[in-house]
């Protein structure tokens, strides 16, 4: 009897959750996230550094004092407000670039980096750029800005502003340079 009742009791919260949990599922999709504030981060993680992979193969550290991440929302993204160091490295993890900046936001959809901010990047040849503002287009593997843009090599620095690159940032063009370029006779 005792094992009646409880079966009993069982089956009706069992279908309680049913009803509860079907009819959350046919409510349409405008409705699904409401209650949920989509202005607040849906992951907050502090004093990260982490690894990033690409077919088993390590391809970049990153590190930050702090990474938000936007999940509801309607493109959903990530946000580093205090800084972003990325390492990148080559398939015998030799390093190919650092990247530093102050802020930094990620665009999942797009798979499109904005670094903002006191951007600085060494490419694996020693030269050193540094600009406001910094796109990696992950999609068409090309990093670009329209911003002012300084590069120091060896034996030269070149100002300019916009230029286009590869992820590696070892093979550019800027858009409108000027600088001091020695050349030899």
């Amino acid at each position: 009897m005792l094992i009646s009742a409880y079966l009993k009791h069982t089956a009706t919260v069992l279908a309680a959750v049913a009803v509860c949990f079907f009819g959350a599922c046919s409510a349409d999709s405008d409705n699904q996230n409401a209650g949920i504030d989509s202005t607040a981060p849906t992951l907050r993680a502090l004093e990260v550094s982490t690894v990033i992979s690409d077919s088993g193969v390590t391809r970049y550290r990153a590190t930050t004092p702090e990474w938000l991440i936007y999940n509801n929302v309607k493109n959903p993204y990530w946000l580093f407000p205090k800084g972003l160091r990325i390492e990148q490295f080559d398939t015998h993890l030799e390093t190919e670039a650092n990247i530093y900046c102050d802020q930094a936001h990620y665009d999942q959809r797009l798979r499109l980096w904005r670094l903002d901010g006191n951007v600085k990047v060494t490419n694996r040849k020693g030269e050193k750029f540094e600009t406001d503002q910094l796109f990696w287009d992950q999609v068409n593997a090309k990093v670009y800005s329209d911003k002012k843009i300084k590069i120091q090599q060896p034996n030269c620095i070149i100002n300019g502003r916009g230029f286009v690159s590869n992820e590696t940032m070892t093979h550019y063009e800027i858009s409108h340079p000027d600088g001091i370029i020695p050349i030899s006779d």
